[in-house]
């Protein structure tokens, strides 16, 4: 009789781990589902839908069957005899079970190729991750792991299954790398975690060409490709410095209406020439930041990347027209390739400048002095900044202050900002009113800043614009460029976006005007481009969207 219920009793304590599985996606537990758009089961079925409507059968049976055998191998695991197959599976299915609903409750939506692939190329702020959401880590790992336990547990009959079952789940992860690595799509869905793993394995592995997006837009690089563009040494700026800051978001500087006082110093600069909030290329940095040193356009988003990427890189055109090109990095160092860099953009670079001073706080002062050093120098020279910022966690942006304990998101978000930002350019400011030099200032992307979900990088049809948002503003002692960059700003105050940045600092380095024009499009002495702004999410090689930032 005991053995009975000690039977009975794994056997239900498995059925109720099962439960638990599929529980989060329901909306049963503290995940954010959002049911709308990318709910597990209702996705799987509007793709089937559309297969067929496409005319498609035979692609809609095969994701039929992969996700049915996906979903039957989940079923199987706990019950298969063998505790170190059993138990080996159970770790590799958890683990990914565990970081998906993660992604699950950070953004409300499952993780695919299209994500996981994005978010390969940020992988050195992992550690930022779960510094900043080590509760909602925590949670989802005590979760994942009293499941895992269950699982592990020695199955008991009538249900328990001859080793060979093992082979099912096995069979089902080789056929969902399969069908995610062969598909054109990158939103493909399968059961938790089945796509995370796969998806994994193949960008660890570099199975099937899966590599980070900046190998294959890195193709495109000609080391000797001829720039025809006329180049006028009488009308370009002697030093040019371009600050790329991280995840600040435009309306949370004072200067921009923010409600508490973040950049006191900026708001008093006379010599600031405020474009106001300006919408990213992207609302990831590696895309955002590729999209801007590639020099594409809006009219190559979202599925024309590869054939905006065929033009000449910023370095290119800084040293066609004499400059000396210098990298100053406080992101991650050039030895991690991040947003998009690989080697061989990095040759195209004269100088490459690391500044990965710890705690991470005081980087940007350590730029600011390099800068300084920098700029005394009598060269020509352009000077690409890619500033440490304000990516999460917020409180370690900043030094510690009284009270930081009880201080929320927005409250230490607003000092990072005083401390990255105002502070920063209180030290630089003075070094932009040469006539000789140009300074542009935005960020990389936006940022959503509700309590607990403070992200960017989503990857959906529906993206709050706020992760786009960014500040733009510039400062130069030419008087001729500064009163037509006041005059466009004025006009185009809260207008601008990042792809006039780039037209700005080809003419700012002598190109002619109107070739820049014709090539590139409006610049930042001319006035925001037609239309409503927009920006691009996703993987540009897998199921990029572009999200219309201003309403109708």
């Amino acid at each position: 009789m005991f053995n009975l219920v000690s039977r009975n009793y794994v056997s239900f304590l498995k059925v109720i781990g099962i439960a638990l599985l599929f529980a989060p996606m329901w909306g049963l537990m503290w995940h954010n589902v959002n049911f709308n758009e990318m709910w597990n089961f209702t996705w799987a079925s509007q793709r089937i839908k559309a297969e067929l409507a496409d005319g498609q059968p035979v692609k809609a049976a095969l994701y039929v069957a992969v996700y049915a055998f996906a979903l039957i191998g989940i079923f199987v695991v706990p019950f298969v005899r063998g505790s170190i197959l059993r138990v080996a599976i159970v770790a590799i299915l958890m683990t990914g079970w565990f970081i998906d609903h993660f992604f699950l409750e950070m953004n409300g939506v499952f993780s695919n190729r299209d994500l996981i692939s994005l978010l390969w190329d940020e992988w050195h702020l992992s550690g930022d991750a779960i510094s900043a959401y080590q509760a909602l880590l925590l949670r989802n790992f005590l979760l994942a792991a009293s499941i895992a336990v269950v699982f592990c547990m020695p199955p008991q009959k009538p249900i328990s299954l001859s080793r060979s079952w093992a082979v099912v789940p096995a069979v089902a992860l080789l056929c969902v790398a399969a069908l995610v690595n062969f598909a054109r799509t990158g939103a493909l869905l399968f059961p938790v975690p089945y796509s995370l793993v796969s998806t994994g394995t193949l960008l660890t592995l570099g199975i099937g060409g899966n590599r980070p997006f900046g190998y294959f837009t890195a193709r495109n690089i000609d080391r000797n490709r001829v720039i025809a563009a006329p180049v006028q040494k009488s009308h370009q700026f002697k030093k040019i410095v371009m600050i790329m800051d991280e995840s600040v978001r435009g309306d949370q500087l004072s200067i921009n209406g923010a409600g508490a006082e973040t950049t006191p110093f900026l708001k008093n600069e006379a010599g600031l020439i405020n474009f106001g909030i300006a919408i990213s290329g992207g609302n990831c940095s590696a895309v955002s930041r590729a999209i801007f040193r590639y020099g594409l356009r809006p009219r190559h988003m979202p599925d024309k990347w590869d054939e905006g990427s065929k033009a000449p890189l910023i370095w290119q055109f800084a040293s066609n027209a004499g400059y000396h090109t210098y990298h100053i990095d406080g992101v991650a160092g050039p030895l991690q390739l991040h947003n998009g860099f690989t080697s061989k953009e990095q040759s195209l670079i004269d100088t490459e400048i690391p500044v990965l001073d710890v705690p991470d706080y005081t980087r940007d002062n350590k730029i600011a002095e390099r800068v300084l050093s920098l700029l005394d120098e009598d060269q020509a020279m352009f000077l690409l900044i890619d500033k440490h910022g304000l990516h999460f966690p917020y409180e370690k942006r900043h030094p510690p202050l009284q009270g930081d304990s009880r201080r929320n998101t927005l409250e230490h978000y607003g000092e990072g900002i005083t401390w990255s930002v105002d502070e920063f350019f209180r030290r630089l400011m003075a070094k932009f009113d040469s006539p000789d030099t140009l300074m542009i200032y935005t960020s990389d992307h936006g940022q959503s800043l509700r309590e607990g979900q403070q992200t960017h990088c989503t990857v959906a049809k529906h993206v709050n614009p706020d992760e786009a948002a960014v500040p733009l503003f510039a400062a130069t002692g030419d008087q001729r460029f500064e009163q037509r960059m006041r005059q466009a700003a004025r006009s185009g105050f809260n207008r601008m976006s990042h792809f006039e940045i780039f037209p700005t600092l080809l003419v700012a380095m002598g190109y002619d005007e109107v070739w820049v024009k014709k090539a590139y499009g409006p610049s930042l002495l001319d006035g925001p481009s037609e239309g409503p702004r927009s920006f691009m999410v996703g993987n540009p090689y897998l199921n990029p969207e572009l999200i219309i930032a201003d309403p109708h």
